[in-house]
């Protein structure tokens, strides 16, 4: 457009007016219109950019740069953020297997506690009855026992027509506190075991 612009100036600089040929014979010289040579290389000057815009050139080539920091640390930073994200992902799968595995130790623990709750409620039954009867066969140790003083002290009074008797008596009823000592250790093995 610009060397357009350039050729038209050179033919209006002129001040000659295009002259129309004369007719002439046609056996005669014609006149040709000569043009100017045409310029190779014509100057072309950079327009002039106003300060002003060159400023905004320069503060708008300022935010690129920076905008394209931001969008480097951005990308970094979403790396980053994609690693943290596959570790806790990995972290919560772990503990999601930990959990399933815990759950099922929880339960196992609450059954054998409930078992074990039982087995100590039903020793406890077995040991306050053992307890109580060994309490009624203690009782009934010492009432022999105090029969059995009894009759040694018969025994030994000298005014007492049936001594025979009485002796009898005396060893019916050493055997019975022998027997009955027997049974007492019995029930105490049982009630320490």
């Amino acid at each position: 457009m610009h060397i357009l612009d350039a050729i038209h100036r050179v033919f209006s600089s002129s001040g000659k007016k295009a002259q129309r040929p004369h007719k002439t014979n046609h056996t005669t010289n014609r006149h040709v219109l000569k043009l100017p040579p045409i310029i190779k290389h014509l100057p072309v000057s950079e327009p002039r950019i106003p300060s002003a815009d060159l400023n905004c050139i320069r503060e708008l080539k300022s935010q690129v740069w920076d905008l394209q920091q931001q969008l480097s640390e951005a990308r970094t930073e979403n790396k980053l953020l994609k690693r943290l994200q596959h570790r806790h992902t990995v972290a919560l799968q772990h503990f999601q297997d930990s959990e399933g595995s815990v759950s099922e130790i929880l339960t196992s623990h609450r059954n054998e506690a409930r078992v074990l709750q039982g087995t100590l409620h039903e020793t406890r039954t077995c040991r306050d009855n053992l307890s109580r009867q060994l309490q009624t066969t203690e009782n009934k140790l010492l009432s022999i026992k105090d029969r059995y003083l009894h009759l040694q002290l018969l025994s030994q009074d000298h005014s007492l027509l049936e001594r025979e008797d009485l002796t009898s008596r005396l060893c019916r009823a050493s055997a019975e506190l022998e027997h009955k000592d027997k049974r007492i250790l019995v029930w105490s093995n049982r009630r320490v075991g």
